[in-house]
């Protein structure tokens, strides 16, 4: 019994210390600005980066939001496509935040810290997405901000939009976002809501570690393995780093659970029964929803929902991306930001996007 649990805890040791190591080996630099830490209301202090662009007449400031135990380096890493340079490069005004629990904001440690180890959806919903938009808008001078989110990025402005009214968002790009969780079928992470009642009294998810032991493996292994990416439309070099430093190494048990109730119910709703998406689909922002044709982690089923509207005066595109749809390669759910071909098949559709909204009024934003 002893030498097992000796192995055991040698395993464990293992796999911290490998996905330490992993972290410093892919260290990558990034090209904001500046950075600026700012203090929410119930104290947690997240860090915004700014890329500053050249400051035209009527260009809104534009957010960058990374999804779930991600971090910056999604839109900025060195060696991949880069959606926050190629936006600053194009004029715009680009701030990147990273969440409560993420990159350079107060983060727990694996084992000690001065943050808290328990967060979750609606906390990054009610405190830190109003936050976030207030600070870049008082930044900025400008009355509203155009917001583009990946995965959970894009699932919190949609939120935001359904239950805010006075929102400051001119328009909203979502990238691999889920709001229709009925209509996934079959999930990566389905299997591990099994685990749910031990989550509970387990701070901190280790699925980002054991993550990190299939990073050798890139490109060898079926994409639901890692379900992350598209492999014939990413670097493999580049699918590696993103998996290494793009995905933070602790997160919160109770936000990965509140993903699994969304999966588990097939509802996308707040804690007080609110439904998210019947409260989007009335919501008059301009939204632009994309989906990877092979995405397996937000299927294009669950996604292209937020495109549905009931009143005609809701402005709604749709875009998935795939050879199906005339594009070069199928994109998966990260290949969608730095895959192959993102910065010119994605990267330019989402200037022509924020290009409509150029001229700011004191009523918002005509286009």
């Amino acid at each position: 019994m002893l030498s097992i649990l000796f192995v055991f805890i040698l395993l464990i040791a293992f796999i911290i210390s490998f996905a330490y190591f992993l972290n410093w080996y892919y260290a990558s630099p990034v090209k904001q600005d500046a950075t600026y830490i700012t203090t929410t209301r119930d104290g947690w202090r997240l860090a915004i980066h700014h890329y500053e662009g050249s400051g035209q007449d009527g260009v809104l400031p534009v957010i960058l939001c990374h999804g779930l135990s991600s971090n910056r380096f999604i839109f900025d890493m060195e060696g991949a496509p880069s959606l926050a340079c190629y936006l600053r490069d194009a004029g715009y005004d680009v701030w990147v935040p990273e969440l409560r629990g993420s990159g350079m904001s107060d983060a727990p440690g694996l084992f000690s810290s001065r943050s808290c180890h328990t967060w979750g959806y609606e906390d990054h919903l009610k405190i830190d997405v109003p936050h976030i938009i207030d600070f870049v808008t008082g930044k900025t001078g400008a009355s509203e901000a155009h917001w583009v989110g990946h995965s959970m990025g894009g699932m919190l402005i949609d939120s935001h939009l359904a239950t805010v009214t006075d929102h400051k968002i001119a328009s909203a790009i979502t990238i691999g976002s889920p709001v229709d969780f009925s209509k996934i079928d079959d999930h990566i992470f389905k299997g591990f809501l099994k685990f749910k009642s031990v989550l509970r009294y387990i701070p901190v998810n280790p699925l980002p570690f054991l993550g990190r032991l299939l990073v050798p493996f890139v490109g060898k292994t079926p994409n639901f393995v890692h379900g992350l990416y598209y492999l014939p439309n990413i670097d493999p070099h580049v699918a590696r780093r993103i998996s290494c430093i793009g995905s933070q190494l602790v997160s919160s048990s109770r936000l990965w659970t509140d993903m699994g109730h969304f999966l588990e119910t097939g509802r996308f709703g707040s804690s007080d029964g609110f439904f998210f998406l019947e409260g989007l689909q009335s919501c008059s922002a301009p939204i632009f929803v994309i989906a990877g044709s092979k995405d397996y982690m937000a299927p294009e089923a669950s996604v292209v929902e937020a495109a549905r509207v009931r009143d005609d005066s809701c402005h709604r595109e749709l875009l998935v991306a795939g050879k199906i749809g005339g594009f070069e390669e199928d994109y998966g759910h990260i290949d969608l930001l730095v895959g192959l071909r993102a910065q010119y098949e994605i990267y330019p559709v989402i200037d022509t996007w924020l290009k409509r909204f150029v001229a700011q009024s004191d009523s918002g934003i005509v286009s």
